[in-house]
C-alpha cells in the first residue's frame, strides 16, 4: 500500500514509499516498484494525483494492492510580492508600477496581481501607499505586500527680471520669470521687493 505524500505547486516530488503487509520475516522481499504521474508543475487543480504500485516478480508470494492505497497531495505553493518603492517629482507623471516576486518556481504560471496607488499626477508631496491585489491563483498562496511611492518637491527657479527707472520716479512694477512650475499645478508664491525709493542715487 503506497503511503500518502504531499509537497507544494513546484517542488519536487517527495521520495515514494510504501507500507508492505504479510511479508514473511527472513523471507524473500517484495518486488514492487512506485510512481505517480505528478510531475513539480502539475497544478494543484489536478490533486491527488495516484500513486501506482507496479508488482514484480514474486514467486513465492501472491500480492495484492488495496484500494485505499496512497496518494499524492499537491498543495498551493506560498509566494510573496512586495510591491517596490517608487518616487516621483510633484507634477510629474506616475512612474511604472513594479514588484518582487519571491518564491515562484521556475516555469510555473504567472502570478496574478495588480497594482495601484491613490497618488496622482498633481498630489502633493509626501509618501502615497502602493498596494498589491492578488488576483485568481489556483496554484498559489500569495501574501501581498505594500510599498510606497514618494512624491517630492519640484524644483522651480524664480528669476527677478531687470527694470530701470530715471532718479526721482517711482519704482517700476517688479516682475519676475518663473521656469519649471508645473502646467495646473499649484502656482508659485513669492514677493519682490528692492531697497531702491524713489530718490535713490544714480551712484547707489
Amino acid at each position: 500500500s503506497a503511503n500518502a505524500k504531499s509537497r507544494h505547486y513546484g517542488d519536487p516530488n517527495p521520495p515514494l514509499d510504501a507500507t508492505v503487509t504479510g511479508a514473511v520475516p527472513g523471507g524473500d522481499p517484495v518486488n514492487y516498484t512506485l510512481s505517480t504521474p505528478a510531475v513539480p508543475l502539475s497544478a494543484v487543480a489536478g490533486s491527488p494525483y495516484a500513486i501506482l504500485v507496479t508488482i514484480g516478480s514474486n514467486p513465492n508470494y501472491s500480492v495484492k494492492v488495496p484500494p485505499t492505497s496512497g496518494a499524492l497531495t499537491v498543495t498551493r505553493r506560498p509566494v510573496t510580492v512586495t510591491a517596490d518603492d517608487k518616487s516621483k517629482f510633484y507634477g510629474d507623471d506616475l512612474p511604472t508600477l513594479t514588484a518582487t516576486e519571491t518564491g515562484k518556481p521556475a516555469g510555473g504560471d504567472a502570478i496574478n496581481y495588480t497594482l495601484g496607488t491613490t497618488a496622482l499626477k498633481l498630489s502633493g508631496i509626501g509618501p502615497y501607499p502602493i498596494t498589491v491585489t492578488p488576483g485568481n491563483n489556483p496554484n498559489y498562496d500569495v501574501t501581498a505586500v505594500a510599498g510606497a511611492l514618494t512624491i517630492d518637491p519640484q524644483m522651480v527657479w524664480v528669476s527677478a527680471n531687470a527694470k530701470s527707472r530715471h532718479y526721482g520716479d517711482p519704482n517700476p512694477p517688479l516682475d519676475a520669470t518663473v521656469t519649471g512650475a508645473v502646467p495646473g499645478g499649484d502656482p508659485v508664491n513669492y514677493t519682490l521687493s528692492t531697497p531702491a525709493v524713489p530718490l535713490s542715487a544714480v551712484a547707489g
